[in-house]
This record gives C-alpha cells, structure tokens and sequence, in this order.
C-alpha cells in the first residue's frame, strides 16, 4: 500500500518542459503587456472574487499557523518562509477546488431555480478554504510535494544524477568543490569512503548500497544536490576488485530504497560501531542491543579495548550497525534482506521492489500478467464463493479513485490499477480479454466474466467471457477516473488526440501516467509509470494474456504507434464529470 505519486497533468519543472516540447502544439505564454492589459480588463465581480480569495488566504494562513503553535510547532517555524510557501501553494489548491465546487453550485441553482445558493457559497468561500487549506496542510499538501515513493511496490527515483557539494568542515563547511555523478556512482562512492567500504563483502555492500541510495534521494535538494558533509570517494574508475564489488552490490540493488510504514522514503541512519556495554564475553551495541563477541569485534576493527575509548558518539546507534551487521553475514549467513530486516521490522521498514515506479493512491504499480487464474465465469459467482462481492469489487474502485483525486490524471491511472489490483491481490486473479467489449458505466459491469461468444476478431478469433477489450479498457478507465467518455476505438483514439502526440519510437518521445499508446490499427494501452532510468513503461491494458499492468520499452512500437498526450482533455472542465 503507499501514497499517490506525483502525476500533475501540468509538468511544472525545467526537466519535465523539456520532455513535453515534443509535443505538436502547446499554448504560448502571454506577454507581460497582454497578462497587464487582461488585469485591467477584470470585472468588479472578478475583482471582488479575487480580494475574497486573498482575504480568505490571509485568515487561512493566520489561522493554520496559531493552530500549529498551539500544537507545540516553535514560532519561528511556524512564520518561516518555507511555511508560507507550503501554505500558500495549499491554498491556491484549495482556491481552485472551491471554484470547482462553486461550479457545480451553479449548475444546482440554475436547475432549481434557488438563486440565493450562489450568494451562500460566495458569503462561505472564506470558510470552505480554511477548512481545505487546514486539512491539506495536516497531511496530502507536505507529503504530495515531498515523496514519490509506493507502497510495497515501486519507486521512481526522481534524481538519476546527484551532484556532490564538496565542503570543508574545518572552515565552517565552506564549499570547495561540486561535481555530478550517476545515482550508482554516487551509491558506490558513498560507500566506499565509510567504513563500511574496507568489508569487502557483497551482502554488506548490498545492504549500504540501499541505505545510501536512500539517503542520497531523500535528503537531495530540488536539484539533487547534497552536501559532502556525508563520506563520498569517486571510485567510477573501478581500479580495484573490491571496487568492482562494491558496483556489483550497487547493480544488483539498482533502485531499491527504504520505505516507511507510510510508504515514503524511511529517513535511514546507520553507523560503524556503538557500544553500550562490555562484559568479558561481549560486546552490546546500541542497535537492537545486539551481542557480538568480544574477540570477533577485536580481530576486526584491530582495536583493543574498545570499550575504554567510548564508541557511541551524539546522534549514534540509530538505524543499522556496520560491524553488527558484518557480523550477522559472516557468522550467521545472513543477506542483505535478513539484515535490514534484522534492524528494520520492528519500525515496518521494507525494501522497495526492484525495478521501477511507484504506486498510487496506495496501490501497488506492479506486474500482473503471471497469475494463476483467468477468470472464465460470471464475475459476481466468482466474487461471492471466494467471500466478496461485485458491490465491494465497485466500492474499493470507487474509494480508491476519490482518494487520488475525481477527474484528474490520477484518478485515470487509479481507476485502473485498482481494477487490475483488486483481482491480483486477492485472488492471484485476471480478467479476460474479449473482443468488442466496452463498459461505459461506473465499476465493473454485473455481466462480466458470463459466457457469451464474441464476434471473430480481426484475427478470427473467437472470446467467450465477457470483459474489455483493449480500446473499452481505456475508455473505461478515463470515464471512471472523472471524465466523459472520450469514444472508443484505436482509430478514435488517433483522430481525436492526433493533434497532440508524438511518435513513440522517436528517441525525444516520451509519454506521462495518464497518456495513451495508441495504434490507430491495433491497439492502444494506458501509461500507468515510467521510467527513464530503465527505459521502461509501465502500461495497464487488456490484450491476449488478461486484463494486466506489464512494463513496455520506451520508444518502442512501430511506424504508427503514438503517444497520445491527454493533457488537453484533462485540463478542460467540460470533459470533467464528477459523478464517479
């Protein structure tokens, strides 16, 4: 399980614009003299909004900042610039989802002739966006902004270079250098100037491979940078075996991180060796007041009396131990699994799978194709004689769509990994491809899975139990994430988006979660994650294996595969339906 990632329809850094200039046609930017001459042109009721907006802002601001220094936040915090940058784009958020609501409002009055609702919503919008802006600022604002990171599944890492801000700490950290490294560079580096680095053993370079790594992305600034101010040797010229080890380890782990019990980046700490207390046989160390002989300590570290010299120094003996967990691989056998298990499970910390993505809404982005059953009965049969039903099957899709957000990208996206989930993580189960099948409604249709010969496919070939096919499944998808229904059909896909799409073998295509894949003669999947690092898509689709989510290379396909970009339909509220 985990939080919803990050798939803002709107890419809004310097790396994601350079990624979408491919597209065919994007709006221009209004000149200064035009986004003047606009202002100008505002009416008194446009005016009078935007100073009931700005004054609710500030009585939000005031409000949320008493409310947190009341709840033990200092002060000084409280009124801090970063603050006021988290509430701030909270509140914009909030201002817009009011307006939405306020939409809707008028559409209710118009239908019902009650034309004091719109003068009700207005006299509350100041209320309604406290009320937002003090729920997003206790939890989904800070952590939305703050992590990619998925449940049990898959993490993006959202740095593949990380640059190394080299500093003197004998001269109050001045900076003395920088430079940018791979993330398995950095990785390798990071251990090989610790301690950790003399071990030459592939379990423990494992084990601190993933901890570094983690570190690395969790406390890498908006640039990925980092201060050396952590151990960091440039070792890419791999000179000697213990080098070349240490780059194993790294590959091996290749984006694995630590997550937390709440699904984001675990804040790792680990250390060389911290003593609390020595008899004659052992040595106790702070982590999980693990026992390591006497003589086993000595030999290794070449240090007598270790005890003596005091070895847990400040802010010491969290996390990992580097010669306790040496000691569990060379005297116990242990991997880097069992290790971090070791010194984690009783936090709930688990590594990341291996691979790419992440997850959303707290839904695993995962491969599905290989399951033990492909469901060939009536969908509700099945639900019931294994204990569920098609109405909690709709429900958790449902939750699960209004927890990433009703007409939205995410919404899209979760509307169909909680399908595809739901069977897979229950039942180690599919749903079936069937040629011609769509479904316009909300949830999953009560004739699914029933037995009912197709027509003969392009191929002629025949399907017998009610499902999606591959152009229903993304109409379907769209339609339950929050939007009308955009058609269906391949063809229909490409004349409608065509405008805005690249080819997807083109080396500087690249779509997001949310886009389509589409042949306009054969078949069309929906972006689910994506990976630059590996190449890789993840995509959700209804082909010959099932009803599946399963990775596909970037820049693949063939002389007409496109990538369809959505942000147009998305981005227009009359394509928005809220009624899911």
């Amino acid at each position: 399980m985990g939080k919803k990632i990050d798939l803002s329809s709107k890419p809004n850094n310097e790396f994601n614009q350079k990624k979408h200039n491919n597209r065919l046609s994007s709006p221009s930017l209004p000149s200064k003299d035009t986004e003047e001459d606009s202002n100008e042109e505002l009416s008194k009721k446009e005016q009078m909004q935007k100073q009931v907006e700005e004054t609710g802002k500030a009585v939000a601001k005031e409000i949320a900042k008493k409310v947190a220094i009341a709840h033990g936040v200092p002060s000084v915090i409280a009124n801090s610039k970063v603050v006021d940058k988290i509430l701030d784009k909270g509140l914009d958020k909030a201002i817009d989802k009011t307006k939405k609501a306020i939409k809707i409002a008028k559409i209710i009055s118009i239908v019902f002739a009650i034309l004091n609702i719109l003068s009700i919503v207005m006299a509350i919008m100041p209320i309604l966006i406290i009320i937002i802006i003090i729920i997003m600022f206790m939890g989904n604002e800070y952590n939305e902004n703050n992590n990619q990171v998925a449940g049990g599944g898959y993490y993006s890492p959202r740095c593949n270079e990380i640059t190394v801000i080299f500093v003197d700490k004998n001269n109050n950290y001045a900076v003395t250098n920088s430079a940018t490294y791979s993330l398995d560079d950095y990785v390798a580096g990071v251990i090989a100037a610790d301690e950790v680095g003399g071990f030459n053993n592939l379990e423990i370079y494992k084990t601190f491979a993933i901890a570094a790594r983690t570190f690395g992305l969790k406390h890498a600034d908006d640039n990925c940078s980092i201060e050396g101010g952590q151990a960091f040797k440039d070792i890419t010229s791999r000179s000697t075996s213990n080098h070349k080890l240490i780059y194993q380890a790294v590959e091996e782990t290749k984006n694995e991180v630590l997550l937390s019990s709440s699904n984001e980046l675990y804040d790792v700490h680990y250390d060389a060796f911290c003593s609390i207390d020595k008899d004659d046989n052992y040595y106790t160390i702070q982590q999980k007041n693990q026992k390591i002989p006497v003589d086993w300590v000595e030999n290794h570290t070449g240090i007598k009396a270790l005890w003596k010299q005091g070895t847990c120094a400040e802010n010491h003996g969290m996390g990992m131990s580097q010669y306790g967990s040496l000691y569990l691989a060379e005297t116990q056998g242990y991997t880097y699994k069992d290790i971090i298990d070791y010194y984690f499970k009783d936090e709930d910390v688990r590594i990341s799978s291996k691979s790419f993505i992440t997850s959303i809404a707290g839904l695993d982005i995962k491969e599905t194709k290989n399951v033990s059953y492909k469901i060939n009965e009536p969908l509700t049969k099945f639900l019931e004689s294994h204990g569920s039903s098609l109405e909690q099957y709709n429900d958790f899709i449902k939750s699960s769509v209004l927890t990433a957000g009703v007409g939205t990208r995410e919404g899209v996206v979760t509307a169909a990994v909680s399908m595809i989930n739901y069977l897979y993580d229950n039942f180690d189960a599919k749903m079936p491809y069937y040629w011609g099948g769509k479904h316009k409604g909300i949830g999953i249709s009560k004739k699914f899975g029933e037995y009912r010969p197709s027509k003969p496919s392009r191929s002629g070939k025949i399907y017998y139990h009610i499902s999606f096919d591959c152009s229903g499944f993304v109409q379907w998808a769209i339609i339950n994430g929050g939007f009308n229904d955009p058609g269906t059909g391949t063809s229909n896909f490409n004349s409608k988006f065509f405008a805005n799409s690249c080819l997807e073998k083109d080396s500087n295509c690249l779509g997001q979660p949310g886009d389509l894949i589409n042949s306009p003669d054969g078949h069309v999947v929906l972006i689910v994650a994506v990976d630059e690092a590996s190449g890789k898509y993840m995509v959700a689709e209804s082909t010959g294996a099932g009803v599946i989510m399963q990775q596909r290379n970037i820049h693949s396909g063939g002389n007409t595969t496109r990538v369809l970009f959505m942000d147009d339909y998305y981005q227009n509220e009359v394509n928005t339906n809220y009624a899911v």
